[in-house]
């Protein structure tokens, strides 16, 4: 059911200069909650972590306090993938992560359409 809680997206709260700092993960797994404050999920068994992108995602992330609750968009089949729109900021062509999800309103990036479009101007 649309607007269904799916899981919280949980892990080590730390600040933005130390997220992502293993090298093992490089910065995958941590989502920024506001300035300076990222959860870092590389070291824990949260299920949320796995959740890819998509262009036209199944599901999104809703904000609550200093965490994050992914929530349906749209009705999700049992067995299917959970997605969201990772829509994040970039400020240079090394910033825009490919998409390859399939959608016919792929972007080509994951990042927000208004920062591919600044970016992809002065190229």
């Amino acid at each position: 059911m649309p607007n269904e809680p799916i899981g919280e997206y949980w892990g080590t709260k730390v600040p933005a200069g130390v997220a992502g700092a293993s090298i093992a993960t490089r910065g995958h797994y941590c989502i920024t909650v506001r300035d300076g404050l990222v959860i870092d999920a590389a070291d824990v068994m949260c299920p949320m972590k796995y959740v890819n992108h998509s262009c036209s995602p199944n599901a999104f992330v809703q904000v609550v306090g200093d965490g994050f609750i992914y929530r349906a968009k749209t009705p999700i089949k049992c067995g299917s993938e959970i997605t969201i729109d990772y829509a994040h900021s970039a400020e240079t062509e090394a910033d825009l992560l490919p998409c390859k999800c399939g959608s016919k309103f792929c972007r080509g990036y994951t990042a927000r359409k208004e920062f591919i479009k600044a970016i992809m101007r002065y190229k």
